[in-house]
């Protein structure tokens, strides 16, 4: 049996894979769940034009965040998160 196998997947390789619900938004109230994290991490709301609208802290040992977005236009946005080494990303709609 070998201990020191390596994969070739480096730490900053990670995706995060994360819930974002409801989708779409009506009212501005949204809510994440995402594995637990190791470390501090950060929620970030982008257009589609790539502006970052709004950022969010995520405590560390978190794994679920209920979250208000500011009156934001109707349409298509992009949520990415990132903690330690690895981020992720989902598309929503705003309604």
């Amino acid at each position: 049996m070998c201990d020191s196998l390596t994969t070739g997947i480096t730490e900053s390789d990670l995706q995060i894979k994360f819930q974002f619900n409801p989708n779409p938004v009506t009212d501005g109230h949204f809510t994440i769940t995402y594995p637990t994290l190791k470390s501090k991490g950060e929620l970030e709301i982008i257009n589609l034009e790539g502006k970052e609208i709004m950022k969010y802290a995520l405590p560390e040992w978190s794994s679920i965040q209920h979250l208000v977005l500011p009156e934001l236009p109707s349409g298509i946005y992009m949520a990415r998160m990132r903690s330690g080494s690895g981020s992720g990303s989902v598309k929503f709609l705003v309604e």
